[in-house]
């Protein structure tokens, strides 16, 4: 796994707490990441596309180029259990 994929897993779990607990859950860490990203590796755009049982699926723009990780829903969901 590259290091913005690693971030980008962290952005992932930080917006499946916002799902539960609300917009307002852990926006400022988000807005963190989001900047980290975009300073170091120049990804911007960055949104939840999709969510089912098995997988969360996270698009962006890297270098001008739209993207796409997909995570597994447990490795995601695993920031509950903390």
């Amino acid at each position: 796994m590259q290091d913005y994929e690693h971030l980008l897993l962290s952005w992932a779990q930080l917006t499946a707490i916002q799902i539960v607990m609300g917009e307002d859950a852990e926006a400022s860490s988000l807005r963190l990441i989001e900047d980290k990203l975009l300073k170091e590796y120049k990804i911007s755009g960055i949104r939840l596309v999709g969510r089912t049982y098995d997988e969360y699926a996270v698009a962006f723009n890297k270098d001008g180029e739209n993207q796409m990780v997909r995570f597994d829903a447990d490795e995601v969901e695993s920031i509950y259990d903390v």
